[in-house]
Order: structure tokens, then C-alpha cells, then sequence
């Protein structure tokens, strides 16, 4: 089958799962996340690729593991730790990276230490006969290693993993058998339903006493039966039985795009930034679009140009003569709200005046610079 034959020709609105592209259903007003995009200004972790062989698992895992900017492996504090099951989906097509990285540039969680694990077998070995021993490899594999070669908290209440649909499943799966391994569960639409008639863990969660374990739950409002059937009992139940959870219920459906849309409400949940800085940060923020004049001007042969930000924004800045001719893109990304610099060097250009313009959603301004040789 042609999957392109899903989309609506008339939406530009796609999402692109890794098994299909399919049209998204958004409001006029929408606005993807901001934190999803990738922003150059801003400091990013670093990524390191990595086959695991499993000996639980007789198995080679594909693993990402994400490090903080900045990291110290002599911080003696340490790093909070969150493991992503269906790690592929969270890199690849959920933009988890590029999260990771907006949060904690503006101190919107602390800096963690990310690891995505991409399963052999996804269906085996988050719900069906490998669960167990993907729970071994996690616990006696997994963790000791990353333990013993990076800065983490040993400390269940600063590691968290997360999973949606059946990873979601698996994530409450083992957030509620190694209590002592992970204190933080996030489940984006965990798949219940598929453990209904033959695994306790469902009723075990409804009934049993409190464990230290603090939840993070979401569903669409649109999502199938299946899922908010159980997932909306279990929220009252966990917090009927003092349980500390946060519970999210959106507008959407059972698709990536909603759940790329809010891995930060999980994040910042359960590794709360500096509000207090973010608080400062706030206040010193632009409030209005501006293109600065280059200095020095005339300049010869660079040239400084500052622009500011409101909110996050897609910048366009280029460089024509006047004869109106383009001679140069400076700038043609996402950029994050704040004060920004770019140097233009114009060593190849020809003595004489330019302008510069800057495109900012539907803000433009434009400036006479002077190359002067």
C-alpha cells in the first residue's frame, strides 16, 4: 500500500512515525512545541550511539545515551537519571533530543542524563513473553553499567523511565516491581488493555498499598476505549491511595504528535528546574522584535548584527545590495527568544552599501550597513 495515499492533500500538517506519514488534525491556531525544534544558539548534550549486548537478553540492544551540556563527570551532586523505553521513537520521531536540550538551557528542568533503549523485539519484550527479561537486562545490566561510568544519583526518587502506549505499559511494569529502581514513572496512554486478562499488575495498582513511586499519567480525550477505560480509573485510584501523580488529559488522540507534545510536562515534573533563575530569565527577555544596527559601521571586513526576540521564532536575516540582489542568508532557523549576535564577514564583497533584513514571523526590518574597504 501507498501510505502516502493517507494524507490530506489540503493539511500540511504531517507526522512521520517511521511506519507511515499520516495527516495530524490540529486547530487554526496551532502552534507545534517549541521545545521539539532544534535551536543553534543554545548549548545541546552530547549523544553517544552504543550496541549493548545483552546476557540476559542474548540479544544486541541499540542504545542512546544523552549528557547534559556542560557535563562534569566530577560533580558530586551527580545527575538525575530517566530511561526511555522505545528509545528509536523518542530520538527519531518525537524529538526527545532537542527537548532535552530546550529544557535545560532555560532551567526548565535540572540536567539529567537520558538513555534510550530500543528493544530487539518491541511487542516480546515490553508485553509479551520477554518482559522479565527485559526487566533483568534494565535492572542488572543496564543501570550498573551506566552507574559505574557516569555521574548519576543512585537513588530511585532522581530516576525516572518513561514509555507510551505499550512502553507506557512496560514503564508502569517496572516502575511497580523495582520500586527501588525507579521512584519516577511517566506513562503517556499506557496499553492496559493488552495485560487485561493476564497479568495483576492492573488490579495490583488499583488495590494494593502505596509504594514510593511517583506517577506521571496522560491520555487524549480522543484516544481509543481501550486505553481511557483503564488509565482514567487508575489515576483516581492511585491518587485515592496517596499516591503523588500528575495527571494530563488533552484535546488529542493516540498519535506521536501529541505525545512528543508533552514529554516536558513529564520532565518538568519530576526534575524541576531553577524557578527562580527562570523567573529572572523571564523578566530580562525581550518584549518586542528589534534588528539592532551592525557595529562597526562602516565596517571593514566584518561586522556585527543583533536582533531580538520576544518568543521563539523562525529568523530569517539576509543580505541584498541596492540593486535588491540577495547576497547573502545569514540566518534561516529557529531561534530562541532572547538577544542574539551574528557576525557577518564580508571580505568578499565589494566596497559599497548593503542592507540587511530580518524576517521574524510576520515582523521585518530592514537596515543600511556600510562596507566601507
Amino acid at each position: 500500500m501507498n501510505n502516502q495515499l493517507k494524507l490530506d492533500p489540503i493539511n500540511p500538517n504531517v507526522y512521520f512515525s517511521g511506519n507511515w506519514t499520516v495527516s495530524v488534525l490540529t486547530m487554526p491556531a496551532y502552534q507545534d512545541p517549541p521545545e521539539i525544534e532544534y535551536y543553534p544558539d543554545i548549548p545541546h548534550g552530547n549523544v553517544l550511539d552504543m550496541d549493548f549486548n545483552s546476557i540476559t537478553l542474548e540479544k544486541t540492544l541499540a542504545i542512546k545515551i544523552y549528557t547534559p551540556p556542560f557535563y562534569n563527570a566530577n560533580f558530586e551532586e551527580g545527575y538525575p537519571l530517566v530511561i526511555f523505553n522505545g528509545g528509536r521513537g523518542y530520538t527519531e520521531y518525537l524529538g526527545a533530543i532537542n527537548i532535552l536540550d530546550y529544557l535545560i538551557s532555560y532551567k526548565l528542568i535540572q540536567p539529567i542524563i537520558a538513555v534510550f533503549v530500543t528493544p530487539a523485539n518491541n511487542n516480546a519484550e515490553y508485553s509479551g513473553a520477554d518482559v522479565t527479561k527485559h526487566a533483568a537486562f534494565l535492572v542488572d545490566e543496564l543501570l550498573i553499567y551506566i552507574n559505574t561510568r557516569y555521574k548519576t544519583i543512585n537513588e530511585p526518587e532522581n530516576r525516572a523511565i518513561i514509555g507510551l502506549s505499550v512502553s507506557g505499559l512496560f514503564a508502569a511494569y517496572m516502575a511497580y516491581t523495582y520500586p527501588e529502581s525507579f521512584g519516577l514513572c511517566a506513562a503517556q496512554s499506557p496499553a492496559f488493555w493488552i495485560w487485561e486478562n493476564t497479568n495483576p499488575l492492573y488490579e495490583d495498582m488499583m488495590t494494593k498499598p502505596k509504594k514510593n513511586i511517583k506517577f506521571y499519567l496522560s491520555c487524549g480525550i480522543y484516544e481509543p476505549g481501550a486505553i481511557t477505560r483503564f488509565v482514567i480509573p487508575l489515576k483516581d485510584s492511585l491518587l485515592a491511595l496517596g499516591y503523588d501523580v500528575k495527571w494530563d488529559q488533552w484535546h488529542e488522540g493516540h498519535q506521536g504528535a501529541s505525545f512528543r507534545a508533552h514529554i516536558d510536562d513529564a520532565l518538568e515534573f519530576f526534575f524541576p528546574g531553577d524557578s527562580i533563575t527562570a523567573v529572572e530569565t523571564e523578566a530580562s527577555m525581550p518584549t518586542a522584535f528589534q534588528l539592532e544596527q551592525n557595529y562597526p559601521n562602516p565596517f571593514n571586513p566584518s561586522t556585527t548584527i543583533g536582533f531580538s526576540l520576544p518568543n521563539i521564532s523562525k529568523v530569517t536575516l539576509k543580505i541584498y545590495d541596492l540593486l535588491g540582489r540577495e547576497v547573502a542568508t545569514l540566518l534561516d532557523a529557529p531561534y530562541a527568544a532572547g538577544n542574539h549576535q551574528i557576525i557577518w564577514d564580508a571580505r568578499n564583497q565589494a566596497t559599497g552599501v548593503y542592507m540587511v533584513t530580518m524576517h521574524a514571523g510576520d515582523f521585518r526590518q530592514t537596515r543600511k550597513i556600510v562596507l566601507m574597504k
